[in-house]
């Protein structure tokens, strides 16, 4: 059987976080036959609110960051399209500033799974692991409940996957996401076999990998610390 799968993210040329993850998601996840067609859910842009399609992978410019109602009209859209697989690219803050709307979003997964459908949340990052305030928001009870009820409700899904390791353990004790699942962030362009004639040598020269938003918690910063604690390591 061949399906049909509904993907909520951003996505190119929206510079929306998470939206060239997706794109690179999308090229892969069309290779497989299985699947006949990708509608892409994707934060709308300028002059870009009609839908557009390359092959398998359709794209619906359909919510707008900090909208709760379009997020809410969103559900809706997936209802009405009945896909075999919803799967949602996401983050913390990945609908915007509003804490609302980003809880909405966060919680869309639950509902889809009320309604019956197959749900994949791809989660990228999760807020015991932010440095908060540096991210332009209070450590306050109400955000820090908030937080705790949204990945809740992202743990009802059928299955999340993590791009951080340690987020496995934490999603299954603190919030009892039993169908968690570690899988590497990865990386594209880059083909590490070619170098060294097909094999790896820790002699040479050391290579750091630095991919994605550059935020207060992930920086060139951090990144030159790190560096120096695995030199000296």
């Amino acid at each position: 059987m061949r399906i049909n799968v509904c993907f909520v993210s951003c996505f190119p040329p929206s510079r929306g976080r998470l939206s060239e993850y997706a794109y690179y998601l999308l090229r892969e996840l069309a290779c497989f036959e299985s699947i006949e067609k990708i509608h892409v859910f994707a934060d709308k842009i300028e002059g870009g609110d009609v839908s557009s399609e390359n092959g398998k992978i359709v794209v619906h410019r359909v919510w707008r960051p900090d909208s709760v109602l379009s997020l809410i009209l969103l559900l809706f859209r997936i209802l009405r399209l009945r896909p075999h697989l919803v799967h949602f690219n996401v983050h913390m803050a990945v609908f915007g500033r509003s804490r609302l709307a980003n809880f909405v979003g966060l919680a869309l997964p639950f509902f889809c799974r009320i309604f019956g459908l197959r749900t994949v949340v791809t989660l990228h990052n999760v807020f015991d692991r932010m440095d908060v305030e540096k991210c332009g928001f209070r450590s306050s009870f109400l955000n820090r409940l908030g937080a705790f009820l949204a990945l809740k409700l992202v743990s009802f899904a059928s299955l999340v996957t993590v791009t951080v390791r340690s987020y496995v353990r934490l999603m299954r004790e603190r919030y009892g996401c039993r169908a968690v699942r570690w899988v590497p962030h990865g990386t594209w362009r880059v083909n590490m076999f070619k170098f060294n004639g097909g094999s790896f040598d820790s002699s040479h020269e050391r290579n750091v990998l630095f991919i994605g938003h550059v935020g207060p918690y992930k920086n060139l910063d951090l990144l030159q610390r790190a560096y120096k604690m695995l030199d000296n390591g």
